[in-house]
């Protein structure tokens, strides 16, 4: 009966992991397709995370009961987050890359807000 349970036991975890569904890929910057190591990619909603290896690499593994879709966000410091959301079967594999943009740091005195001045200088 022991070796029953255990035989069980191990079909059903082995039925467990082989549902999870893998998606594999890579975070590199758009301008320079430098890979951007140590990126965050998080399954939105939930505390499922895993980061960018040394060449922009990563892997996560999304369990079973997460339902036929997630939002997976990505975000990098001084990048601006990208989400995608991914349609899915249970067990299958995808392959996904992101290119992220850098994020633009609009001060008061930068072009962009000059030519607002302007703008709204020759409308009054």
């Amino acid at each position: 009966m022991k070796r029953i349970t255990i035989v069980l036991f191990f079909l059903f975890f082995v039925a467990f992991l082989s549902a999870q569904t893998v998606v594999k890929g890579s975070v590199m910057a758009a301008d320079t397709k430098e890979p951007l190591k140590g990126c965050s990619i998080k399954i939105r909603g939930t505390t499922i995370s895993v980061s960018t290896g040394a060449e922009g690499h990563y892997e996560l593994k999304i369990p079973a009961n997460m339902g036929k879709s997630v939002v997976l966000m990505v975000s990098y410091a001084g990048f601006n987050t990208q989400t995608s959301t991914l349609i899915m079967d249970n067990g299958q594999s995808y392959l996904k890359d992101f290119e992220l943009q850098e994020a633009s740091m609009l001060g008061k005195n930068s072009a962009s807000d000059k030519k607002k001045r302007k703008v709204r200088n020759k409308s009054q």
